[in-house]
């Protein structure tokens, strides 16, 4: 059968138009709620660094990665959900431990109550003078 046009060509450009009308069909918040903030953490020495999302729900996702006591505790902690304290979030979610020498198990985790300022927070545990732990919560767009 003779066809007035290339098959080919015309079965590539459907499937272009069906794939661009079905992307525009996708309500914008298919993918998840919207990201409010974004938080990161980088400790000066051993201890914790790590990221993520805070959505408009309360819900969370990230990875933090802890090695403390000279990597005799090493654990990740996946962050799950947040709380809008007006200007200041904390955040929480569980620890999966990887290395755990000294029997201390997983530890449920939140933050302390972090200013959302898009500046880096620097944060001195040991009161020596010199901080430990840098971390940033950052308005989204």
């Amino acid at each position: 059968m003779n066809l007035p046009f290339p098959a080919r060509t015309t079965t590539a450009a459907g499937m272009v138009v069906a794939t661009l009308l079905l992307l525009a069909a996708i309500p914008a918040n298919a993918v998840g709620p919207q990201v409010v903030y974004t938080f990161s953490v980088a400790d000066l020495g051993q201890g914790l660094w790590g990221g993520g999302q805070l959505r408009a729900d309360g819900s969370a996702n990230g990875h933090v990665a802890f090695s403390f006591l000279n990597g005799n505790y090493v654990a990740h902690h996946h962050p799950e959900f947040w709380v809008d304290l007006g200007g200041a979030v904390i955040i929480c979610g569980p620890s999966h431990v990887i290395r755990d020498t000294f029997g201390i198990g997983p530890q449920p985790f939140c933050s302390p109550v972090l200013p959302v300022t898009g500046q880096p927070l620097l944060i001195d545990f040991d009161t020596d003078g010199n901080p430990d732990l840098v971390i940033r919560v950052t308005p989204a767009n």
